[in-house]
This record gives C-alpha cells, sequence and structure tokens, in this order.
C-alpha cells in the first residue's frame, strides 16, 4: 500500500468497523532492520521495512525505507538489497505515515507482535499517542522449565510452526508483512483464548524438549554473522562484537 488515498481508505475502512472510540482496535505491526554499524545493539540498526495489518491480518501499510549510511542492507535477514532499500522511502515519511495510521484508528489501539519494544522504538511510537497498549507474543508463549527454574523463550517462527503446523520463512528471508499476519493469527486463534493458549504451550514445551522443531529453525543452524555485523545479541556465548547481550531487553 503505497499512496496517501489508499492509506485514508485503509483509516477510514478500519475505523468504521470501530463504532466509537472505546472500542479495542487490534494492530499488528512489524519492522526489518538494516545495519549501520557492526554491532547487534539496536543503536547499530535502522529500519527499512514496515509492515501494519488489521485484525483480520489484512494489509494497511507496506514500505520499504531508506537507511542513510548502510552498512549492510542484510539481505538474508531483510530479503532486501541494498538498491531496494535505496528506492525506499525517508524515514520521515515512513513515520508521519504510520503515525497518521495509528492516530486515525482512535484512542484505543492495542499493538500485537514478537519482541513489539524494538518495532516501537524503531517507529518512533508514543503510548496514550499512537497505541493504548501492546500484547508481547514471547511472554504470552514462553514456559516454565522446571529443570533450570526459568522461563523458555520461543521464536515466532516457532509460535506458528507449534500452534498451525506451518513453516514461517524455511530457507527464505523473513517478510514484515508475512511476520504481521501471523502475530494476528496467533493472538486471535490462540492467545484470545486461555484454553487454546494453555494447550499451545504445553504442545511447544513438548516439541522443544523432544527436539520436534525443524533444524532450519533452530537458532544453532542459522547465519547470525552477515557482512561482518553481528547478528548474536541473544547469544553471548555466540557474540563477536561484544556489545550487552539484548536478553531480557
Amino acid at each position: 500500500m503505497d499512496s496517501l488515498k489508499e492509506l485514508e481508505h485503509a483509516i477510514s475502512t478500519v475505523s468504521q468497523e470501530s463504532t466509537g472510540t472505546d472500542k479495542e482496535v487490534l494492530i499488528s505491526i512489524d519492522v526489518e532492520a538494516a545495519a549501520i554499524g557492526r554491532t547487534h545493539s539496536h543503536s547499530d540498526r535502522k529500519p527499512c521495512w514496515v509492515a501494519v495489518v488489521d485484525s483480520e491480518g489484512k494489509e494497511l501499510l507496506n514500505l520499504v525505507i531508506q537507511v542513510p549510511n548502510m552498512v549492510s542492507p542484510l539481505t538474508k535477514v531483510t530479503g532486501l538489497t541494498r538498491e531496494d532499500i535505496e528506492k525506499g522511502v525517508p524515514l520521515d515519511e515512513a513515520l508521519k505515515r504510520v503515525h497518521s495510521l495509528l492516530i486515525g484508528l482512535g484512542n484505543n489501539v492495542t499493538l500485537v507482535g514478537q519482541r513489539i519494544d524494538g518495532d516501537i522504538s524503531w517507529m518512533q511510537l508514543k503510548k496514550g499517542v499512537h497505541y493504548a497498549k501492546v500484547v508481547e507474543l514471547s511472554e504470552e508463549f514462553r514456559t516454565y522449565n522446571e529443570r533450570f527454574n526459568d522461563y523458555t523463550y520461543y521464536s515466532l517462527a516457532k509460535e506458528v510452526y507449534g500452534v498451525f503446523g506451518h513453516l514461517m520463512h524455511d530457507d527464505r528471508n523473513h517478510n514484515p508483512l508475512e511476520d504481521a499476519q501471523f502475530s494476528m493469527k496467533l493472538y486471535v486463534e490462540c492467545v484470545s483464548n486461555p484454553q487454546k493458549l494453555k494447550m499451545a504451550k504445553n504442545l511447544l514445551r513438548q516439541m522443544s524438549y523432544r527436539k520436534e522443531f525443524p533444524r532450519v529453525l533452530m537458532a544453532g543452524n542459522q547465519e547470525r554473522n552477515i557482512d561482518g555485523c553481528c547478528g548474536w545479541g541473544f547469544d553471548p556465548k555466540k557474540c563477536l562484537c561484544g556489545a550487552p547481550t539484548l536478553r531480557g531487553t
């Protein structure tokens, strides 16, 4: 969705479906980021692609974003080449369109996503202005590990595979539109139903214990260091850049 007219139509359509300013409006947003530095720190990444969908998974916004001073497009992760990103819209324009979309949906927007704090930060969203609350899927699906007395967290791809049996990405790159659509599907069809969520978490726990996830979804089998840029922010043992771990952030 690229034109201002299409954006205005999307806002109008979703707003009409939400009668009254107090009705919750579910929105999923996902952002891919290119590297402007070599470490895995958020400060060494800038948004290069953003997608927004409604509660039915319908695309409301899908924009590639220019990244000045880019070190690497991280193509194996983002799916975008340097040329793709150079043809995108300026960040200021992308932010304006995302902000306008969310503000136009009223004052009770709930953002749904996986590690959505990063998306909120990259899109410079403010609680009480652009959204009212968030649903963090990684927290919803985490399972308790009695052996180590801590929690096991799952990637979006593992959650989707466990709940729906669908293999996201496979050997392909990430796609923020697909990620946003499946994030919303997980919420609507699973997280919003406590009984289904409990069953899903039990299944994820069992699949993890029995090592039933496809090899392509296992972090150890994924290429994370790309073009000299460290991608092991959540695994200090494999980190090459020495930046603080992203665990717990």
